[in-house]
């Protein structure tokens, strides 16, 4: 396969002719990017491949942009979810606490765990709240760094309760104390002069 499609990119309102790829790739619904195989405009992609749709990939650059024929959908696999929630430092019921249902509800720690059993496939919704969550994982991370860059402190406050963590961090309102203690050993694991300190009630 070869030639180009030509792409109408909303956010710069510019047309782009984009290579095509002879490389399928899968899809992620209502998250990629997409175009008709006749071209025609950049859009997200419900899972409908009728009519033919290439993804477009390969985007370090809008000269690096590859069209790539749709060979099917990109759903999270299990152990990813899993290893988010573990990564994060957070229970069954914790991350359940942070993710939402369908109906925009509190999910059942029971769905969550039915999700990283394989038992029910991970929804589309749970995917992109779970990179939102590591999304400001990483955030709070690099809000630590950012401080110790300014001040050099030697110690890092963590907390056996929520209640005492929260009167401490409340932009951190919605996270378990737990959570919090990964983000600080994170740090504390790549800054030898930073330690852990517990505080007591």
């Amino acid at each position: 396969m070869s030639g180009t499609v030509r792409v109408f990119w909303p956010v710069r309102d510019e047309t782009y002719d984009v290579k095509i790829s002879d490389q399928p790739r899968t899809a992620r619904v209502a998250h990629d990017l997409v175009v008709p195989r006749e071209g025609g405009r950049a859009r997200t992609w419900d899972g409908d491949t009728r009519g033919g749709l290439y993804v477009l990939k390969d985007a370090g650059t809008d000269s690096g942009i590859m069209a790539h024929p749709i060979s099917g959908e990109d759903r999270m696999d299990p152990s990813e979810l899993r290893a988010v929630r573990e990564r994060m430092g957070l229970s069954l019921d914790q991350m359940a606490a942070l993710l939402r249902n369908q109906r925009g509800g509190r999910l059942n720690p029971r769905t969550l765990r039915d999700f990283e059993s394989g038992t029910v496939a991970i929804p589309e919704q749970i995917r992109e709240r779970a990179d939102d969550l590591w999304g400001m994982t990483e955030t709070a991370l690099g809000k630590l760094e950012d401080d110790w860059a300014f001040d050099r402190f030697t110690s890092i406050d963590v907390y056996r309760g929520d209640d005492d963590f929260h009167a401490a961090h409340p932009e951190y309102r919605a996270w378990p104390a737990r959570w919090w203690l990964h983000v600080a050993a994170r740090f504390a694991a790549n800054q030898p002069t930073v330690r852990l300190r517990t505080v007591e009630d």
